[in-house]
C-alpha cells in the first residue's frame, strides 16, 4: 500500500505485515481509519486481523495534507456502479486527529450519480453527487462550488473512498451488491436467473429477491422478528445487504403477521402489498422508508385497509402510516379517525385532522420539514414525546384547551417555531405540564384566545 504526504516536505512512514500487490491492483479487505493523527488500515480475514498498516507525520506539527493512494484507475463512471455500505467517516488532513464516527449507511452509484443516506444519533441525512462524465487522471471528480470539491477513488474491487474538500472528511464505501437489472417481476414460471437471492423469513416463511428489486416474502404463519441493533442502529435483516436494491415489496397470501423492523431502512422501498391474510404487524416494521409511496391492502383483509395508499386498521379508527414519499403536499385526515400513528419524514406542507383524534404516537410528525402550520385536534389531551422533532420549518401551532401535558422532546429542534395560538387563557395555559427539552417552545409568542380580549404572552 501507497500513500504520499505532500505537506513542507513530510512522508508518511508505513508498516507492511501482509498484503498481496498483483498487477498494480492492492488484493485485500479492511478497513481505512484515524486514529491518534495516524492514518490506519486494517486488513481482516473473518474477522480476525491479519495486516495493518499505519502512516505517520515526521513532524507532529504538520497536519495530513493531499493523499494519493495506490489506486485502481476508473475508465468510466460507469465503474463503480453498485450498492456500497458506508464503513466509515472521518476528518482527514487539516483535522486528522478528530476521532473517527462509524455510520449506519448506504449508498447507490448509477451511471455517475451517487446517492449516500445514513444515520447518526437518530437523524437520518442524505446526499446526492452527480460525477463529471469525464475521469480524471483514474478519479471521478465533482466540484460544486468553490468551495466543495468531491473525488473518489477506486482503491480496490469492493472499496472506494470519497475526499471531500481540500481539509475536511472523507468517507469509505464497501460494496455489497450489483444494481439490480431492469425487468418486470418474476412470475412463477420465471427463469431461476431471474433470483436475485432468497433465504428464510420465518419457519414456514422465506423470502426471494428479485433482480427488478421486488422483496416476496412467501410460505405461511409469522415472519421472524428482526432485532434492533442500537449501537450500529440497524435493523439485522436477513436482506439487509440489499437495503438499497429493494423497491417493492410482496408478501404472499399464507403470511399472518409482518415482523418488528422487517423493512426498516429500506431506503428505496417505494410499493408494500399486503394480502388478506395479515392481521398484525411488528414494531417499527416500516420505519425510515423515506421513499415509499404506497400501501396496497388486498380488500378482503380483516386487520387492515389502504385508502389512497395510507394504511390504517379496517375500521378505520387508527391511522397507521401515511407512506413519507406519498405525491401531495396536502392531506387531509377522514373524520373519524381517533388515533394517528406516524407520518415521520413526510413531505406535507398542509395536514388538516379532524376533531375526531384523540392521540397522536410519539414522533408522529418528526422529520417533516416542509410543514410550517399545523392546528391540534380539539380533544387531544397530551402532546406525545418528539411530535415535531426536528421541524425546521415549523413557524406556527395550535393549541386546543384539552391539552393538559407537553411530553418531553415534543417541539425539540423547532427552530423555526415563533408563534403560538392557545384556545384558552394565560392561567389555563399555566397549568399545562410541560416537560423538559422544550425550549423552543418556552421562547415563541403565545397567543390566549380564550378571552373577550386576546392577550399574548413573550
Amino acid at each position: 500500500m501507497l500513500a504520499i504526504f505532500n505537506n513542507e516536505g513530510g512522508h508518511l512512514e508505513r508498516t507492511i505485515r501482509d498484503c498481496v500487490l498483483q498487477d498494480n491492483e492492492l488484493i485485500c479487505m479492511g478497513s481505512y481509519f484515524l486514529r491518534n493523527g495516524q492514518l490506519i488500515r486494517e486488513v481482516r480475514q473473518n474477522g480476525i486481523v491479519e495486516a495493518t498498516f499505519v502512516y505517520t507525520r515526521e513532524k507532529p506539527e504538520n497536519r495530513f495534507a493531499e493523499f494519493d493512494y495506490l489506486f485502481i484507475p476508473l475508465t468510466s463512471v460507469n465503474d463503480v456502479d453498485g450498492i456500497w455500505t458506508i464503513a466509515q467517516y472521518g476528518m482527514n488532513r487539516a483535522y486528522a486527529d478528530a476521532e473517527d464516527m462509524n455510520l449506519a449507511g448506504s449508498a447507490v452509484f448509477d451511471h455517475g450519480k451517487l446517492t449516500m443516506t445514513w444515520t447518526r444519533d437518530c437523524v437520518q441525512k442524505s446526499i446526492s453527487l452527480e460525477f463529471d462524465s469525464e475521469v480524471k487522471n483514474g478519479r471521478l471528480c465533482m466540484i460544486a462550488d468553490e468551495a466543495s470539491s468531491y473525488v473518489l477513488t477506486k482503491v480496490s474491487d469492493d472499496t472506494l473512498i470519497l475526499n471531500v474538500g481540500l481539509n475536511s472528511a472523507q468517507w469509505v464505501l464497501t460494496k455489497t451488491a450489483a444494481l439490480p437489472a431492469d425487468s418486470s417481476k418474476p412470475s412463477e414460471s420465471s427463469e431461476v436467473n431471474d433470483l436475485l437471492d432468497s433465504g428464510a423469513a420465518g419457519e414456514k416463511a422465506k423470502w426471494r429477491l428479485y433482480f427488478d428489486g421486488t422483496l416476496e416474502i412467501a410460505g405461511s404463519g409469522k415472519m421472524n422478528d428482526c432485532i434492533w441493533d442500537y449501537s450500529n442502529q440497524k435493523a439485522l435483516q436477513p436482506w439487509d445487504i440489499y437495503h438499497d436494491v429493494i423497491t417493492s415489496v410482496v408478501i404472499d397470501d399464507g403470511i399472518k403477521y409482518i415482523g418488528e423492523c422487517a423493512f426498516r431502512q429500506c431506503k428505496n422501498l417505494k410499493r408494500i402489498t399486503i394480502p388478506q391474510s395479515v392481521t398484525s404487524i411488528g414494531w417499527c416494521a416500516f420505519e425510515s422508508c423515506g421513499r415509499l409511496q404506497e400501501f396496497i391492502v388486498d380488500p378482503n383483509n380483516p386487520a387492515y385497509c389502504s385508502v389512497d395508499g395510507v394504511l390504517f386498521n379496517k375500521a378505520m379508527t387508527t391511522l397507521l402510516i401515511y407512506p413519507a414519499a406519498k405525491p401531495g403536499d396536502q392531506y387531509t385526515i377522514p373524520d373519524g379517525v381517533t388515533e394517528i400513528g406516524s407520518f415521520e419524514f413526510c413531505d406535507l406542507k398542509v395536514l388538516n385532522i379532524p376533531d375526531s383524534v384523540e392521540s397522536i404516537g410519539g414522533s408522529a410528525f418528526s422529520g417533516c420539514d416542509r410543514m410550517e402550520e399545523i392546528v391540534l385536534p380539539l380533544k387531544l389531551s397530551k402532546i406525545p414525546t418528539c411530535l415535531f422533532w426536528g421541524n425546521d420549518m415549523l413557524r406556527k401551532v395550535t393549541i386546543q384547551t384539552g391539552v393538559e401535558y407537553i411530553a418531553r422532546d415534543a417541539f425539540f429542534i423547532c427552530e423555526a417555531l415563533r408563534d403560538v395560538d392557545y384556545t384558552g387563557t394565560e392561567a389555563q395555559w399555566n397549568q399545562i405540564t410541560i416537560d423538559k427539552s422544550n425550549d423552543d417552545l418556552r421562547r415563541v409568542n403565545i397567543h390566549f384566545l380564550g378571552t373577550d380580549a386576546p392577550t399574548e404572552k413573550h
